[in-house]
């Protein structure tokens, strides 16, 4: 008996030794990213780090998880229930709009509306960051944030998205934050996030067209 209180407390200590590995890292790396001058290649560098690392982690978590159906659930397209769909419409209609007031911001409108986009560059953009920052924040932070801090830390991924965008206009770290408060919560409660990662596909999609038919005109 002794032998096996032992063993599941060795191993606890390792579920909860690789949450801190996960968070310090996600935190880290970002900062590295936004504020570091040594980068010279940020696709590249959000490829590894941002994405092939914390894949490593995900699958580390999710092969160590009991029962492992718990590290299933986040990436698993037959959970997605009627009512999430119902939500991610009403999100769609809220993101459609949220573009769409872009000239009306005189920051907003500086940032993105100076400079015509090249569309394959902005696709490689996109595909370099996108799917390493969903898998960070939607996956990787609410499962390791919930083993340290059951109940209240995911409330920290709206703090890391927020202060990553601190450097972006006012509206957009604003915006960040209640976007990421939104699919965070969303995650957490369903313990899926395959819709909320499609959120914010849709957005990257349509602001991206948004910014070609505008500078088309």
């Amino acid at each position: 008996m002794k032998i096996k209180s032992s063993y599941i407390s060795k191993k606890r200590i390792f579920h909860l030794l690789l949450s801190v590995i996960c968070i310090i890292y996600v935190g880290s790396i970002l900062f590295i990213d936004q504020y570091s001058s040594n980068i010279t290649n940020h696709n590249q560098f959000r490829i590894y780090f941002w994405f092939i690392v914390p894949l490593a982690l995900y699958l580390i978590s999710f092969y160590i998880e009991e029962p492992i159906k718990h590290a299933r659930h986040w990436l698993n397209p037959r959970r997605i229930l009627v009512t999430d769909i119902h939500i991610s419409v009403v999100m769609t209609v809220v993101l459609f709009v949220a573009v769409l007031t872009i000239p009306l911001f005189a920051d907003l409108e500086k940032y993105y509306l100076t400079d015509p986009i090249e569309p394959l560059m902005w696709t490689i953009w996109v595909l370099a960051w996108l799917p390493g920052w969903e898998l960070m924040h939607r996956v990787l932070l609410p499962i390791h944030l919930n083993r340290l801090l059951p109940g209240k830390g995911w409330l920290l991924i709206p703090v890391f998205e927020g202060a990553y965008h601190l450097v972006k206009p006012w509206p957009e770290t604003l915006g960040m934050i209640v976007f990421s408060f939104g699919l965070t919560a969303w995650t957490v409660y369903r313990k899926n996030a395959c819709l909320p990662i499609l959120m914010h596909i849709f957005i990257e999609v349509f602001l991206g067209f948004y910014l070609y038919f505008y500078f088309s005109k």
